[in-house]
Order: C-alpha cells, then sequence, then structure tokens
C-alpha cells in the first residue's frame, strides 16, 4: 500500500507530462490509499485545468465522473484526516528547518500516520518525506 498525493491523482485521470509513469505505478498496485483531502485537491486542479483551457468542461465533468466512480467503489482506500494530523503537521513546519506548505504537511501526517511511503510527483515533498520518515515513491 501507498498513500497516493493529489499530483499522482490528478496525473492518472488527466493527461499530463508524467500520467505513463503514474499509470504504470496505479495498475501495477493493488492497494492505494488517497485521503478526501486529495480529492478537494483533484477538482481544484480540474478547475484549473478548464480555467486554462488545458481540458474542456465536457472532458472535465468525464473525469469527474470516473472518478467519482472509483472514490465510492474500492478502488482505492480512504484514509481520514484527524486532529492528530494537524498536530503532527503543526509541529513538522513549527520546526522551521523545512519548507513544507500546509497541505503538503497534511498529506505527510496521513501516510506517516499510517505507516505507508507517498507517491509524487513533487520533488519538494519527495524530499520532505524522505528527510521526515515517512517514504517516499518519487515519480
Amino acid at each position: 500500500m501507498f498513500y497516493a498525493d493529489t499530483s499522482i491523482v490528478v496525473a492518472y485521470y488527466c493527461a499530463e507530462e508524467k500520467s505513463s509513469e503514474v499509470e504504470k505505478l496505479i495498475v501495477g498496485s493493488e492497494d492505494i490509499a488517497i485521503s478526501m483531502l486529495a480529492e478537494v485537491e483533484f477538482y481544484s486542479a480540474l478547475s484549473r485545468k478548464v480555467r486554462e483551457r488545458t481540458v474542456t468542461a465536457k472532458d472535465a465533468r468525464r473525469i469527474s465522473s470516473q472518478f467519482e466512480l472509483h472514490l465510492n467503489g474500492d478502488y482505492f482506500t480512504i484514509l481520514q484526516l484527524e486532529s492528530s494530523h494537524y498536530a503532527i503537521a503543526r509541529n513538522w513546519i513549527s520546526n522551521f528547518d523545512n519548507s513544507l506548505r500546509p497541505l503538503d504537511a497534511l498529506h505527510l501526517a496521513i501516510a506517516f500516520s499510517n505507516n505507508i511511503p507517498i507517491a509524487t510527483s513533487d520533488k519538494t515533498l519527495a524530499k520532505s518525506a524522505d528527510m521526515l520518515g515517512v517514504g517516499s515513491i518519487p515519480i
């Protein structure tokens, strides 16, 4: 099992530079964890793609439908965001020795609490994950 951050989820459903690598990772895995935080960020990223006209609204609705089918099925293990994750994220950020962004820190805290590595295409996040002992699967 691994935790897929939003960069992985978006690249799986939308054509991006790393999509083929992400597809190999996802298709070759039996258990992929995400959180509802990734769901919110996914829709934000998809909305941005529509605004930037890299995806049509019609395609965005089709992509959203596929994602929702996967969310409601057993495609992903959905990990809940808990108050302890906020505390972990706050503690990491308040060390003032990293470049963690708040939502990235929450993704890392979820993976850390579940003792699973995080898959990401964000090099900075992968570096932070390794530094904090979370473990990463960089794409």
